[in-house]
Formats: C-alpha cells, sequence, structure tokens
C-alpha cells in the first residue's frame, strides 16, 4: 500500500511533507492495523503440565507485565498420591508446554459487533416463543424440541430473554494431525475445540467471524482419557460458558442493518451451550463418560451392556440415561481417593469427570450428539461395506463364506445400568419406611384398633427421632431373617443378639408381629417393667417354631407388605430339576441381582471349556442367567448347582457356529467400479475414486461413502441380485436377503441426510434402519458395532435439533482441513499456537 502511494505521489512531482507523513504513517504490518482497530483477541497463556495436563493461570506481578508460573506441577491424581512435580518452566522461564486460551466474551463483543447478528439471534427466539408446541415437520434450526425445553436461570424458557439477546452454541472438538494425511508416516495430535452459534442461517456458519475457537490442544499425544486430563482444559471454556449464562456479556450491539457505520445500542447479551457434537472417539472422554467398548455403551438411553447393541425394540429402552446419576458419578470419582475406588465409580456409574458438569444445564442424555455422519457414513457404511460384505477385491474367483463367533440367538434379558439399581442397604431412606408395619388379615377388629393404636400413638412418635431405635429396627429384621436356631446354643446366641437391641425395637417388631407379649397386652403404652428378655424369647421362640423347616405352611394368613414382598429366591424342595417362577418374582429377582454378566451364544466345542468360562462368573451373575431362563436350580443353590443348570440348558441348543452368505466379493467390487465409471451424474454431484474399497482408490472421505450407498452400491446390487435385472448374477436368489439388507441401509442414509424431514420420513427412517439391523442379526451374526445401537438415536437428535445439518460435524471437520493448510515451521509445540493465531 505504501508503494502504491508512493507511485501516486510521485506523479505530480517529488512528495510534498503532508504526502511524506502520510505515507509514513501507514503500517509495515496488517497486525498493526487490527491492533488500531481492536480486531486482535489477545490469547491467555496457561503452562500445561507435559504428564498430567493441568492447568495452571499466569501470575502477574505487580511491578512488571512479565508473568510467572509455579516451576513444579502440584496436582495431585488421586487426591491421595503425591504432587506430579514435573518440571512446567524453562531455564529461560518460560513453559515447556503451553496452552493459548482465547477469551469467549472478547470474542463475543467482536461477533456480536457483526451487521446482522443481533437481528438473526432475535429472529430465532422468537420463531421458538411464536411455537410453543415443536413443529412435527422438521425443516428449520428452531424446529428442534430442544429449545423449548431449555431453561435460563431466571426459570423461564431461555428463548424468552426479554429486552436481552440469548444464543445457543454447539460445541465441535477433534483432534488432528497437522502434518496433514500424507506426513510420510508423521503422527502429530493436536486438539482443537470450536464453537458455533445454532441462532444463525446455516449458509454463514462457517464464515470465519462466526466460528469460535478457545484454543489449540498441543501434541504431540492426546491427554489421557482414564485420567480425564482434558477436563483441565475444558474447564476455562465451560466456566466462560457459565458466566455467559447466568452474567451474560455486556457490549455494544449489531450495527444497523441500514448504516452500518452507527454503532448499536449497549445490550447484554446471554449464551448458553445447546449441545456438543462430537465422534464417539472424542465424545466420551470430552463428556468424562467411560469408552463405548464398555457395557456403559450409551449416554442417550438406559441401555446397558455390549451385547446389547444390536437390539432392535427401540420402545424399551427409549428411556433417557439417568443425568442425575451421571453428575454423582462424575463428582464421586473426582472426590474418590485412590485408584481403585475410581475403578469401582466407572464400573458402577460409567462415568469419570468432565468439566461440562460445571454447567449445571447441561443434560448428557439429550446434549451430547453423536455425531451422525461419523456415526452412519464412516462406521456404519464402512464396515458394511469392508467387513459384511467383504468388498476389498476385484477378483472373480475369490468368495467369502464367514464363519460366526456365535451358534444361535436367545432373547436374553440384559441387566440394567448398574446405577439405576437400588442400593438394597439403603433402601429404606425416611423414617417413615423404617417404621411401616404390616397388615394382618385375621385380627379382631378390637386388637386391630390396640395394635395400631399403640403403633401411630405412642411408638411411632417417640421412635420418630430415634435414630439408634430405629436402626435397631431393621437390625432386628435382619437377625430373625438368618438361619433357623435348631441348637440350644444357637437359640441362646439369638436370644443375646436380641437383647441387645433397643427396648422399644423390640416392643415395635413384636407389636407388628403380634406375638406375645405384645398381643397379650390390652394397654397402648406398655410399662418398662417388661424385660428385654421375656421379648427376645419370644421372638426366638416365634423363628423355632412358625418357621421351623424350609417350606413351611403358615396357619395365618400371608400379610400385606407392599414395601417388603416375600423372597422370589424361596424354592420348592420338592422339584426335581429345577423351580419355575412366575414371571413378576422372577424379573425382581433378576433385578436385583444384575450387576455384570457376558451374554454369549458361542459355539459349543467342549463341555469342558463352557464349564471353566463359566467357573469365572459369579453366582450372582450365574443366579441372574437361571432365573432368565427358568430354571433355577433346587434346593441350596451353589455355583457348582448353577452351572450344572446352565451347562444342561446349553446342551439342547445348536452347537455348531451359523455360517454367512456367500457373496462373490469380486465380482460385486467390480459391478460397484463399473457402475462409477459409467453412469452419468449432473456437475454438481461428486463421484467416489474409480478404485474405491481398493488400496489405489485411497482413504475414502464421508461424502464418498455418502454417494457410494446413495447412488452406485444400490445400482450395482440390484443389477446383480434383482430377479428382473437381465445382467443379474447366477446366485441372485441366495443373496435376496442380503439385498434387502443393503437397501435398507441406503433407504435409511438418504432419509437421514435430507435438509427437510417431515414426520412420515423420520418414521420411515427409523423403520428402513430397524430392518438393517434385523438383517445383520439374520444374514451376518455376530456382527455388530456400538455404532449400530447409536444409528438409533438419530432419529430422536434430528427431533431435538432438527435435521442433521443443524448439528452434524461437517463444518468442524471442514474448520480442520483448513487449519492443516495453515504453513508451520513443522516444529512440536510451536506451530499449535501458530495455527490458532494465523486463523485469527
Amino acid at each position: 500500500m505504501r508503494l502504491f502511494g508512493s507511485a501516486l505521489a510521485s506523479l505530480g512531482g517529488p512528495p510534498r511533507l503532508v504526502q511524506t507523513r502520510a505515507l509514513e504513517a501507514i503500517p509495515n504490518q496488517i497486525a498493526t492495523i487490527e491492533n488500531q482497530f481492536d480486531f486482535d483477541i489477545e490469547p491467555v497463556i496457561h503452562a500445561v503440565c507435559p504428564r498430567c495436563n493441568y492447568l495452571y493461570e499466569p501470575q502477574l506481578s505487580p511491578v512488571s507485565k512479565d508473568v510467572k508460573y509455579p516451576p513444579v506441577c502440584s496436582n495431585q491424581f488421586p487426591p491421595s498420591a503425591p504432587p506430579c512435580n514435573t518440571p512446567l518452566l524453562h531455564q529461560n522461564g518460560r513453559p515447556v508446554k503451553m496452552y493459548e486460551h482465547y477469551p469467549f466474551p472478547q470474542w463475543f463483543a467482536q461477533f456480536i459487533s457483526q451487521p446482522g447478528i443481533q437481528q438473526h439471534a432475535k429472529a430465532f427466539c422468537d420463531q421458538v416463543k411464536n411455537n410453543p408446541i415443536a413443529p412435527a415437520d422438521k425443516v428449520h434450526t428452531w424446529d428442534g424440541d430442544i429449545y423449548r425445553e431449555l431453561y435460563g436461570p431466571d426459570g423461564k424458557l431461555f428463548v424468552d430473554g426479554g429486552k436481552e439477546f440469548h444464543f445457543f452454541f454447539l460445541l465441535h472438538a477433534d483432534f488432528f494431525n497437522p502434518e496433514g494425511t500424507t506426513g510420510r508416516g508423521k503422527h502429530h495430535s493436536t486438539g482443537v475445540a470450536s464453537m458455533r452459534c445454532l441462532n444463525l442461517p446455516y449458509h454463514i456458519w462457517e464464515d470465519p467471524l462466526n466460528v469460535y475457537i478457545s484454543g489449540m490442544w498441543w501434541g504431540p499425544k492426546e491427554p489421557s482419557a482414564v485420567d480425564a486430563q482434558l477436563s483441565h482444559i475444558l474447564k476455562i471454556t465451560a466456566l466462560e460458558m457459565e458466566q455467559a449464562y447466568t452474567r451474560g456479556v455486556k457490549c455494544h450491539g449489531s450495527a444497523d442493518a441500514t448504516t452500518p457505520t452507527v454503532p448499536g445500542k449497549e445490550i447484554v447479551c446471554q449464551a448458553m451451550l445447546g449441545g456438543t457434537c462430537l465422534d464417539l472417539k472424542a465424545a466420551r472422554p470430552i463428556s468424562g463418560l467411560l469408552d463405548v467398548n464398555s457395557h456403559h455403551l450409551c449416554s442417550s438411553c438406559n441401555i446397558f451392556h455390549q451385547q446389547s447393541l444390536l437390539c432392535t425394540d427401540y420402545s424399551s429402552w427409549r428411556i433417557l440415561a439417568n443425568d442425575d446419576i451421571y453428575r454423582e458419578g462424575m463428582k464421586k470419582w473426582k472426590e474418590a481417593q485412590t485408584l481403585d475406588g475410581r475403578e469401582l465409580i466407572e464400573n458402577y456409574y460409567g462415568t469419570r469427570y468432565s468439566s461440562l458438569e460445571i454447567l449445571n444445564y447441561f443434560r448428557f442424555s439429550k446434549q451430547l450428539i453423536p455425531d451422525p455422519f461419523h456415526t452412519f457414513y464412516h462406521r456404519i457404511e464402512q464396515l458394511y461395506f469392508r467387513r459384511a460384505l467383504h468388498l476389498t477385491t476385484v477378483d472373480p474367483n475369490v468368495s467369502h463364506r464367514h464363519v460366526s463367533n456365535i451358534a444361535f440367538y436367545y432373547e436374553f434379558t440384559h441387566p440394567p445400568r448398574p446405577g439405576n439399581l437400588s442400593n438394597i442397604s439403603n433402601r429404606r431412606q425416611n423414617k417413615d419406611e423404617y417404621l411401616a408395619h404390616l397388615e394382618w388379615e385375621d385380627l379382631s377388629e378390637h386388637q386391630c384398633q390396640v395394635r395400631l393404636s399403640r403403633m401411630d400413638d405412642w411408638l411411632v412418635p417417640l421412635m420418630r427421632n430415634d435414630t439408634r431405635a430405629l436402626g435397631d429396627v431393621v437390625k432386628g429384621h435382619q437377625i430373625l431373617s438368618g438361619p433357623c436356631p435348631v441348637q440350644s446354643s444357637e437359640k441362646k446366641k439369638l436370644i443375646k443378639e436380641l437383647s441387645k437391641l433397643r427396648w422399644h425395637s423390640l416392643i415395635f417388631i413384636c407389636n407388628d408381629l403380634w406375638i406375645a407379649p405384645a398381643n397379650l397386652l390390652d394397654p397402648i403404652e406398655i410399662p418398662k417393667s417388661l424385660n428385654w428378655a421375656v421379648m427376645a424369647k419370644s421372638l426366638c421362640n416365634w423363628v423355632s417354631s412358625a418357621v421351623a423347616v424350609i417350606g413351611f405352611s403358615n396357619s395365618r394368613p400371608q400379610p400385606i407388605a407392599l414395601w417388603a414382598p416375600p423372597s422370589t429366591l424361596a424354592i420348592d424342595p420338592g422339584s426335581h430339576a429345577f423351580s419355575e417362577l412366575d414371571d413378576l418374582d422372577r424379573m425382581n429377582a433378576m433385578e436385583s441381582l444384575a450387576m455384570t454378566l457376558s451374554y454369549d451364544s458361542a459355539p459349543l466345542q467342549d463341555e469342558e471349556v463352557l464349564i471353566k468360562n463359566l467357573e469365572r462368573a459369579s453366582r450372582n451373575a450365574l443366579t441372574f442367567v437361571c432365573l432368565d431362563l427358568n430354571r433355577l436350580p433346587s434346593g441350596k443353590i451353589t455355583k457348582d448347582v448353577l452351572i450344572a443348570q446352565l451347562s444342561s440348558w446349553r446342551s439342547t441348543k445348536p452347537t455348531e457356529p451359523m455360517l454367512w452368505p456367500e457373496i462373490h466379493s469380486g465380482e460385486v467390487l467390480a459391478r460397484i467400479h463399473t457402475c462409477i465409471h459409467q453412469v452419468i451424474v449432473p456437475s454438481w454431484v461428486s463421484k467416489p475414486p474409480f478404485e474405491a474399497g481398493l488400496k489405489a482408490g485411497g482413504t475414502l472421505k464421508a461424502d464418498n461413502w455418502r454417494m457410494l450407498f446413495g447412488l452406485y452400491i444400490p445400482l450395482a446390487l440390484l443389477s446383480l441380485w434383482m430377479k428382473e435385472s437381465p445382467i443379474r448374477a447366477s446366485n441372485y436368489g441366495e443373496m435376496n436377503p442380503v439385498l434387502n439388507t443393503s437397501m435398507s441401509l441406503t433407504c435409511a442414509s438418504i432419509l437421514m441426510g435430507k435438509r427437510a424431514v417431515s414426520k412420515q420420513q423420520l418414521e420411515l427412517f427409523l423403520q428402513h434402519y430397524t430392518n438393517h439391523v434385523e438383517g445383520l442379526k439374520k444374514n451376518f451374526p455376530g456382527f455388530g458395532v456400538p455404532s449400530h445401537h447409536v444409528g438409533f438415536h438419530v432419529y430422536d437428535f434430528i427431533r431435538l435439533y432438527g435435521p442433521v445439518q443443524n448439528f452434524w460435524c461437517f463444518p468442524g471437520e471442514r474448520l480442520i482441513g483448513k487449519l492443516q493448510k495453515i504453513p508451520t515451521n513443522h516444529r512440536s509445540g510451536t506451530w499449535d499456537s501458530g495455527i490458532a493465531s494465523d486463523f485469527y
């Protein structure tokens, strides 16, 4: 610019003094102009521990502009462990590893100052307020149900901001190799977190001015998910978003639409995290949940166990996961003092820790979105192409008949999430439940009046605030539920244990059972002259005489106690092999036993191997399966008896492995290549590589898989396996089930990617995808990955957020592609910050 100005000035002779000063005032660097106009966002540099990735904020010096950091890391992981003590600084005082954070309030102030932003935010919120019931047909972003379920700190819907302007943001985070995918084997993993405003029209989402990057996470390796190290880095962004939600950001509004030079009025804006869309690999560590390969495979619903991933009874497990359980588990994991304690919490709750827990409004079951394009295009379609159809060669002489790892299908009952099970030892949680009593139907009116009055008017008010007496009631019930005393020494021991209980507790139990001495006395208040030993002996006699043998028949009618149903594990000793329970009793017992279990219908090669594998399972797990099969052993239940029963049941089922259909993979892939070559498509339709599926075709991108399954694979399979095709293959009849399975996936993929989805199309998507998964189980037994279950939840997230374009990861992945193209010095530890500064 200075050179151009000098040329203009020299046209009229030597430049004058005013012209010379004007030329000298022109900056030499663009950064100078950005600073003058306040375009630059000043990053805050944090020191990061190279070992545990714990962050340390800069400490400002009161006498200089220099900042200081602690010399060593003091983080303790877990809290009972010694400090990390890893050096944080070089000799010159600079951090060994840094994290440059770009503050959200500064970026948001620049974002809101753009022309039209304020108007877009208001129009979005008005659309939601004017349509309090979400439309069944999903066309726009504001058609999603989620915006009618998110509330502000004042208890009103977040879109109802009055004079304030409210913004929803979508978080995307992922790791990438800044060297690119062609770095000759070099691997360096750098992370980036970005956010986009959901209030904006989709076509301006990817404008660099509308994309917020909080910072770049240095490599060369990803932070450990097992140690929840990502929570340290995300904590800063989470705290800023919490402040933007509760306090808001005060800044100038958007410039006037007609006269952009006129600044807007000063306004207060609030922002909240509307959702996080992540691929499965990134979703779990960022959200603080266990990996999808664990038994806690879904964050959205209550389904549990890896063997449930191909379940298609959608209505039975669509119940949302319990967000309170997630938060409780995260807090307990963070507070756990030892690694063993944290492991127990992980197995029970399925959680570690995430900084998203700071956002009180964040619902993991609804706002943690597994990315649909990764789920369908990169996982479901790619794995079906490569593993199920085995389309990896064009050799016509190669055919595959895969041997599966299962011998038969059986609809086992899968256990519920451990976190959803009641803790039996803590089942009675309030005082009224401690003092619940039985109801006897064989008592006279006078006896009922005396018994109930004694409880309601005397014992309950007396014991309600006596925690020891309440505890002794429970302890007394536990003692009486033990083995029946037979020997005199056993009776003396029982009487001694009962005599240690509080006097009022013994009176309460005797009165509840309506046995001596309570049933022999008329006064409501029994005098304290009644000895402990008398009541203890009476209870011992009741246990010895009334409940003398297993399978006894009580002369009195069954008491009514909804809070304490009879044990479902009581077994009839007259049965020879096993006892059958009714469905309700069986399910109640199974729920109380369900914790961990592996459901396998594996081929039976050797019965001894089966028995050894069963011996590794716990007694509770074996009992659970026997209850599920309704083959609970009679008599005393031991592991050996349970194993024998299960082994006997297994011998009645098929023993040989199930086979996959024999697919002529070379012929199929060659036909697909022919379609790619010969099919004429419009110029705006991209074609996948002509050698797709082969090594020469390279790594296929998501859009390649979308076009393959949307156009070319259906044409190829229909021409090969459809009866009406004049160029059909010789085995078209055998391939008809595989054709139906493939076409169901194609239909589901096309319906999922529509820019506007009607209610009927959404239901058709679920129907076609269900048919595809059922086809997998029928034609390719044993083939299934967690993404097959996640695919069902695309239906839920379309209802919550509108068409998939409103929440999928394509914009985030395109941003990563742009960042990879920024030139770097290829020096680890410096390019990360350089990429972020070049973007801003």
